[in-house]
């Protein structure tokens, strides 16, 4: 893929995050009559006392989750889920467009180094690169950005962003979004969200990208397209 068309899939990604709660507020799906589809299983089928009770806490916990819930929970996984590919793709895909990207890569990076060197013959020094990082921590992926772009990624990701009416600080959202992802998923919690929320983490994630995009993305692109015009 190029690297100047992750945003498209970025922007896609997030559209569909954000369709999940859309089509629950517009009534346009239908998804297990809207009630969750374990609800009404049928436990007795199941074959150990253990396995029973797994299941009798699994239809307890799902009484007490509204249908919206569902979906605008569902929402913020899958946000995460496309901000975290983004930041991967953008990595992977640079450098596998320009192999000078791994110039930046000092002695001091063993972890990197010696992945780089186990992988040597394979050729996928992208996917390399990436495997030594977690995108879905906002840390671990500014390390990644620093070691290969030498730019800072949260001074990219801080800018003041209009959140439900308050003027607040970009990173802070996103940090709060990701917390919730890890909530929702690790711990089972559930958050009352409503459709103005989700609105809103949609519209920041829309500007999350293109401040991406325009910082790393393009300036390499561009420096790209001279480079090649010069020989």
């Amino acid at each position: 893929m190029n690297t100047e068309r992750t945003i498209v899939y970025y922007l896609f990604n997030i559209s569909n995050a954000y369709d999940i709660s859309f089509s629950y507020v517009n009534r346009s799906r239908i998804i297990g009559e809207y009630k969750p589809l374990w609800k009404g299983a049928k436990i007795s089928k199941t074959k150990t006392n253990v396995g029973r009770f797994i299941m009798n806490e699994v239809v307890s916990l799902s009484e007490n989750v509204k249908i919206s819930d569902m979906y605008f929970n569902q929402s913020i996984v899958s946000f995460v889920t496309a901000l975290e590919v983004y930041f991967k793709d953008i990595l992977i895909n640079s450098i596998e467009s320009d192999k000078n990207l791994l110039n930046n890569i000092n002695d001091k990076e063993k972890r990197v180094q010696i992945k780089i060197k186990d992988l040597l013959n394979k050729g996928q020094f992208g996917e390399v690169i990436a495997s030594c990082f977690n995108f879905q921590n906002l840390n671990s992926a500014r390390e990644a950005y620093k070691l290969i772009f030498k730019k800072d990624l949260f001074k990219i990701l801080s800018f003041k962003h209009n959140f439900m009416g308050k003027e607040i600080n970009s990173l802070s959202l996103l940090k709060d979004l990701i917390d919730k992802r890890h909530q929702i998923i690790h711990h089972g919690k559930r958050y009352n969200l409503d459709f103005k929320e989700i609105t809103s983490y949609h519209d920041l994630l829309i500007d999350v990208g293109l401040n991406i995009y325009f910082e790393i993305v393009l300036p390499l692109f561009i420096e790209k397209r001279k480079k090649a015009k010069n020989t």
